[in-house]
């Protein structure tokens, strides 16, 4: 008998101790949901690409809050970010359009989307007034040993931004040519942003 209760003993243990366990891996994966970011991003036209819309004598403009000054676009954005780049979504203020003496792209209702590996941004797309289609328009690597993290902030630089299949399709529907070859980026992107609560989302025991 002594045995037995012996046995039992070391089961409830056992059991305890795989509690504590996963209860500590669900509060240790708590502490790096999404954080809240608000930032300002800066797009510049790769030197390939700027060669082409010129040649094709495109020119890009801001459309709301976003600027643009010479080849590039800046904006501000508010969304969430994981520390470990595990997801996050940032919708983008304003937006951008092409637009040469014949065609018009706008392009607007930008939201990127961060993934480890491989991100993307879908936008509302229009051509020369129809009716707008969202698409994934961009995609870009998405690196820790890209991002620099601090308490308060959050930074990342010389990223490549490139056209995803749908946004290449409505290029060259707009305009007629590929703007950026394959492989190729159409922008390189550099943001800088604020962690607005770095508490926010995190729980504790």
């Amino acid at each position: 008998m002594r045995i037995l209760r012996t046995k039992k003993r070391i089961a409830a243990l056992s059991l305890t101790a795989t509690a504590v366990i996963t209860l500590g891996a669900i509060q240790a994966e708590a502490l790096v949901l999404n954080v809240p970011v608000r930032g300002k991003a800066t797009q510049c036209l790769a030197p390939e690409a700027e060669r082409v819309l010129a040649a094709q004598k495109v020119q890009m403009e801001s459309i709301g809050s976003a600027s643009v000054s010479g080849s590039c676009l800046t904006y501000t954005g508010t969304g969430t970010v994981s520390p470990k780049l595990t997801g996050g979504k940032i919708p983008i203020d304003g937006g951008m359009r092409f637009a040469n003496a014949g065609h018009r792209l706008e392009i607007t209702n930008m939201t990127v989307n961060i993934k480890l590996g491989t991100g993307y941004t879908s936008a509302d797309v229009s051509q020369d007034g129809a009716p707008r289609t969202n698409i994934t328009l961009f995609s870009f690597p998405v690196s820790l040993s890209d991002v620099t993290f601090t308490p308060t902030t959050v930074e990342t630089k010389g990223v490549p931004v490139s056209l995803a299949k749908a946004g290449d399709q409505a290029f060259t529907k707009a305009f007629g040519n590929d703007v950026a070859a394959a492989g190729s980026p159409l922008f390189i992107f550099r943001a800088r942003g604020e962690i607005t609560s770095p508490l926010a989302n995190i729980t504790g025991p």
